[in-house]
């Protein structure tokens, strides 16, 4: 698929960048956690939420509000109205929340996120002279003062 290809580039650009050691295990250890955090959002993605659950969740809770009012009319009498109302918005609202949970990834804003991871990669890129310069000054004060 097409990450493992972004990831491949990824991997061969970095064998080409000429990096010291310890920088280019670093950098590969990155691609490595990348790797496995995207196998786990694809093994999340593909895990179906039984349809059974949400079904009889749905159900119980709509036949549960239907008989509400019959039980609640001798103590509150026209509040029932009211009561049922306010049951009825925040049962119904937890329960599309649990829908929602269900499907992770229609919920989450990802062009945004990638759309940002994108352009911080695109930042580095642009600066990667001016930031391996100041690298080896950095380095060079290190093995001063050391």
């Amino acid at each position: 698929s097409a990450h493992h290809y972004v990831t491949y580039i990824m991997r061969m650009k970095l064998k080409q960048m000429g990096m010291p050691l310890e920088q280019r295990m670093v950098m590969e250890n990155n691609i490595s956690r990348l790797i496995n955090d995207m196998g786990a959002c694809e093994t999340i993605f593909a895990t179906p939420i039984p349809l059974g659950y949400t079904k009889h969740t749905s159900r119980f809770l709509l036949l549960w509000l239907f008989f509400l009012p019959f039980a609640l009319e001798i103590k509150l009498g026209v509040g029932v109205v009211f009561a049922q109302q306010l049951l009825s918005f925040l049962l119904l609202g937890i329960e599309d929340i649990g829908v929602q949970i269900e499907q992770p990834f229609d919920v989450l804003p990802l062009k945004k996120i990638c759309f940002k991871i994108a352009n911080e990669g695109q930042i580095v890129r642009a600066n990667f002279d001016y930031l391996e310069e100041h690298a080896a000054v950095c380095r060079t004060l290190m093995a001063r003062d050391g």
